[in-house]
């Protein structure tokens, strides 16, 4: 018999530890394991996106599941199904027990393919079959599964066996809500860092009030006042400054629909001559809601300003949550690598990550239209013979052409594909996941100049939000 109260004694003094910890996965695997000590030899989460699909597992062992195994058609219906009230009848407490000796609920487990009555299922017994799991929600989205395996007394469960994971489970929920919202903060600072580099000449920063709380001194290159005269002055304030209504409307809009405006205008100040200026609204989200707003007003060319609004507007989606459930991750995907590989006339992509415990580039995913190759043939050492492992090490987008030598690049990849020129873009690169991509392109069609640079930024920024 399992005595909880000890148990929770122990847990109590673990959790300052665990609060120490600032990754999210030695968070939850410590209190995976603890939830295995009331009697379960596996504990699995599993953290879902609003398209049902699988984005990390995590167990309390060492063998987790790839997430490629747990993300096909099938099953992805079948956590829509899991996530719904089609699962109500078999609630236990704040779980959902699905006995596989039940013909019902062996249809869901098996997805539609076994419906013959298993001998060996009892009830009252635990068989190798059954589901049990718990749906973590935030604000009525479903974030993550919690599944139960393989009691240690072979028995089925019961709600007085439960009703302890709870706590447990609420704390999970805790745990990923913060990473969410951790999450966010340190995108929309990647994010302003990056649109900096644009050659902005002012940003405004406002809070939920419309209060300017944050502005840049190059406003007084525009508007006749000093920067800091303006901090916590309301944004109507800027009408003084005869700016047209259309900015105020623009602000408006981006307020209420939580999505990135523009609007380019002249303006004319008295004495001066007019100035061509684009404007880009990019709302702050915060848990769904409207926290403020980020405020751009560029002098650069207006064309070169609109070719970011596909990627912005793409940017501010993925932060404010609003992927759809008809369009899953891979599509998402998909749809990035069209884009960037029709933009640049990029060819020949592939897709790399390094695994944490081996000096190996492990190429994930290879798309072309003239060729036909299996991913795994383009799996290389992590070492400087890789231009993809260089961009990784240098953390920097990089591009190489035939005949240069200070980088060098796996060959025979490139008589494979016949390639000319190189370019290795990094995606995701901390302490945890390394993830880069590589095109080929002809020289002379492609060049890496800054605009371009730029806008691969960006897009290897909201890339990094669907792998």
């Amino acid at each position: 018999m399992i005595n909880y109260l000890e148990l929770f004694n122990y847990v109590q003094k673990e959790i300052k530890e665990i609060d120490r910890e600032k990754d999210h996965r030695i968070k939850i695997h410590k209190i995976l394991n603890f939830i295995s000590k009331t009697g379960w030899e596996r504990v699995i989460l599993k953290i879902i996106n609003k398209s049902y699909e699988v984005l990390e597992v995590i167990t309390n062992s060492t063998n987790n599941l790839y997430i490629s195994a747990v993300n096909t058609k099938e099953l992805i219906k079948q956590r829509k199904i899991l996530t719904s009230n089609l699962v109500n009848k078999w609630a236990i407490g704040d779980f959902f027990y699905l006995p596989w000796y039940d013909s019902e609920a062996r249809k869901i487990i098996s997805n539609g393919l076994d419906s013959a009555v298993p001998v060996e299922a009892k009830k009252g017994l635990w068989h190798e079959n059954d589901l049990l799991y718990t749906i973590i929600r935030h604000e009525e989205e479903p974030i993550a599964l919690l599944i139960l395996d393989k009691p240690t007394d072979g028995q089925a469960p019961t709600i007085t066996k439960l009703n302890p994971i709870s706590i447990f489970k609420n704390y999970i929920k805790e745990i990923l809500i913060n990473k969410r919202i951790i999450d966010n903060l340190v995108s929309y600072k990647n994010f302003i860092s990056t649109i900096f580099k644009i050659g902005t000449d002012i940003v405004i920063e406002t809070n939920s009030a419309d209060n300017i709380v944050n502005i840049n001194r190059a406003i007084e290159n525009i508007f006749p006042v000093m920067s800091d005269k303006l901090i916590n002055k309301n944004i109507e304030f800027l009408r003084e400054f005869f700016l047209p209504e259309d900015f105020f409307l623009t602000f408006r809009k981006a307020k209420v629909t939580l999505k990135t405006q523009f609007s380019n205008f002249r303006y004319t100040r008295k004495g001066t001559n007019p100035i061509d200026l684009s404007v880009i609204f990019l709302p702050k989200i915060y848990l769904d809601k409207y926290n403020g707003m980020y405020i751009f007003i560029c002098t650069t060319d207006v064309k070169f300003t609109s070719e970011l609004n596909m990627l912005i507007g793409n940017f501010v989606t993925v932060m404010g949550e609003r992927i759809t459930t008809k369009t899953s991750y891979e599509t998402r995907k998909d749809e990035l690598y069209k884009w960037i590989m029709n933009k640049f006339n990029f060819k020949n992509m592939r897709l790399y990550e390094k695994k944490p415990d081996q000096d190996i580039l492990i190429c994930t995913h290879f798309q072309s239209e003239k060729y036909s190759y299996s991913s795994s043939e383009f799996n290389h050492p992590y070492n400087r013979n890789s231009l993809a492992a260089n961009a990784l090490l240098e953390n920097e987008i990089l591009i190489l052409e035939k005949g240069q030598t200070h980088i060098r690049d796996i060959r025979r990849f490139w008589d494979k594909l016949e390639t000319e020129a190189s370019i290795a873009i990094p995606i995701i690169n901390n302490e945890n996941r390394k993830v880069v991509v590589t095109f080929d392109y002809q020289p002379g069609i492609f060049n890496l100049v800054p605009n371009n640079k730029l806008i691969i930024r960006f897009w290897a920024l909201i890339l990094s939000f669907f792998i």
